[in-house]
């Protein structure tokens, strides 16, 4: 027999037939049960017989019943029949899936800070939703959610608004330069950026709003802000400040969270723009699905219920016996 002649003939709907006349014991039956007119129905089945070369059933007065071909086919009828079946539920139980996810794209600030413990009461609520996250900076995430990769972003200090985006509230916080406390800077209460450009920095490798907004700020005066260290995270970046490589710049709650039980020192920045406003973005123009909302929603009415960072306030420093304490700690763990 031809194989391509027998590929024509072995479809699902011929193999359920084969199995539903095995089951009934009639081809009328058969095809009452699979909504298949009688011929119709008696034409798939002789089609088949004629492509294998031999009859799947004796034909008797008591009914049909199966040949050893017939049952060697029907055999293989039900495995295929059922890998048909587990297809369409795992193709099933994937658009489920897809239509439960969100995808997240926030920047590095957001995901440091405060998204993960909103996130973690989100899904608490909501168990059946799943969360797709991507980290990027605060540009790309604005681009992300234009080109409709992402369903919701958080992005801080956007340096630009179209008509495709909708920006919501989030989180503030406010930018603090960071220093081993026998740093001299280290000895003011505040200082303004222009005034520590004299100092190695340790900045961030990715195109992020914070290194953007410096080489701003020092082009603005003739000058340059001289990062001497690249890293990939504000963990190392704050190890990297308690080494003496230099000095840095993070949101005081990372501060707080990182560099304040290494031992270092916040010093407040004077500068208006250290001002971090996050900001929550959804397309304008796209609907958005039920479960975008109810993440909008959530996060915007956790903003709105907790205090969003220091903003304005001032950077309070840890006392010299903390300092020293957290620093010991820090060591330690370094060294184990």
């Amino acid at each position: 027999m031809q194989l391509k002649t027998l590929l024509k003939h072995l479809d699902l709907t011929t193999l359920q037939l084969l199995l539903s006349i095995h089951q009934h014991g009639t081809l009328t039956h058969a095809a009452r049960r699979e909504a298949i007119a009688v011929s119709a129905a008696s034409k798939r089945l002789h089609e088949l017989e004629q492509a294998l070369g031999e009859p799947l059933f004796l034909r008797e007065r008591s009914g049909m019943t199966l040949t050893l071909a017939g049952e060697i086919v029907l055999m293989h009828a039900r495995e295929m029949i059922s890998s048909a079946q587990r297809i369409n539920a795992e193709l099933s139980e994937r658009g489920l899936r897809e239509h439960r996810t969100v995808r997240v794209a926030a920047n590095l600030s957001a995901i440091i800070q405060f998204f993960p413990d909103d996130l973690n009461r989100f899904m608490e609520l909501h168990p059946d939703i799943q969360i797709k996250l991507n980290e990027m900076p605060s540009s790309n995430v604005l681009q992300t959610i234009r080109d409709g990769n992402a369903d919701l972003g958080i992005c801080t200090n956007p340096d630009f608004m179209d008509e495709c985006t909708h920006l919501h509230p989030y989180r503030r916080d406010r930018l603090v330069l960071i220093a081993r406390s026998t740093h001299p800077l280290a000895q003011r209460p505040s200082v303004s950026f222009v005034d520590t450009l004299d100092t190695d920095y340790v900045g961030l490798q990715s195109d992020c709003w914070v290194n953007r907004r410096c080489q701003r700020a020092a082009s603005a005066v003739g000058d340059a802000f001289k990062v001497r260290v690249q890293v990939s995270g504000f963990d190392a970046l704050c190890r990297m400040v308690q080494a003496g490589v230099g000095v840095g710049l993070v949101p005081y709650e990372v501060f707080r969270s990182i560099g304040q039980p290494l031992g270092l020192v916040a010093v407040t920045l004077d500068d208006a723009w250290a001002v971090l406003e996050l900001q929550i973005a959804v397309p304008r123009s796209q609907p958005m699905s039920v479960q975008t909302a109810m993440l909008l929603d959530h996060l915007r009415r956790t903003a709105r219920d907790e205090p969003s960072g220091t903003g304005d306030a001032p950077c309070r420093l840890p006392p010299p016996a903390a300092r020293m304490l957290h620093r010991h700690d820090a060591l330690r763990g370094a060294a184990a």
